[in-house]
């Protein structure tokens, strides 16, 4: 196997990429909904342009449900950094 570079040995040892986006929401710059909002268009950005646009907007709607209130989603959002309210750690 081929001796790794210097500097992937460097990023993958200063953790996982953070997008800008979480960046901005970490910054006070996006709030919770944009950053969420964002995230789902990120997730169908791929299907624009093969299905409808009122059926890419139930994809979006039932991906930023589904950010909301699955557990196993909540947790890899706060581990990513994601700021959630205080009524979401209930879920």
């Amino acid at each position: 196997m081929a001796a790794e570079s210097s500097t992937a040995a460097a990023a993958r040892a200063a953790g996982p990429e953070v997008s800008e986006d979480l960046r901005e929401h970490q910054r006070g710059a996006l709030s919770l909904d944009q950053y969420l909002d964002a995230q789902a268009e990120r997730a169908v950005a791929h299907l624009r342009g093969k299905v409808s646009v009122r059926r890419l907007d139930v994809i979006k709607s039932v991906l930023r449900e589904q950010m909301t209130t699955s557990p196993g989603l909540l947790e890899l959002l706060r581990r990513a950094g994601v700021t959630l309210p205080p009524t979401t750690d209930s879920l």
